[in-house]
């Protein structure tokens, strides 16, 4: 079947992007739980597209914040609670650890 207008336009408007996940954050964002992710770098800007797993979500939100962002919004960030949220991060940055001032984004995103 042949896209429309407004299907090719609104695929054109939007970027596919990647954003790497660990396997454990597939069920919570399946479920809606997990809807932002802190990043170092910027992976894409509002209304850009990802696919995890078997589903395909939207930023809404890319916007500046510290790493100690993370912990206050553990449950947005699929985290069980604050501990395990600081715990993962300093498993993901072993050389320089846990960082509550160091900068990057925040990307708050949907299941479309």
């Amino acid at each position: 079947m042949a896209e429309s207008f407004k299907e090719i336009y609104d695929r054109l408007e939007r970027h596919e992007v990647k954003i790497p996940f660990k396997d454990r954050f597939t069920k919570p964002m399946e479920q809606g739980i997990k809807c932002r992710t802190w990043r170092i770098r910027k992976y894409g800007k509002p209304d850009d597209v990802f696919l995890n797993g078997h589903s395909q979500y939207r930023l809404l939100i890319v916007e500046r914040a510290c790493m100690g962002s993370v912990p206050e919004y553990f449950k947005e960030e699929g985290f069980r609670d604050k501990q395990d949220a600081i715990q993962t991060l300093k498993e993901i940055f072993p050389q320089n650890g846990y960082q509550p001032d160091r900068m990057g984004w925040a990307h708050w995103f949907k299941k479309v």
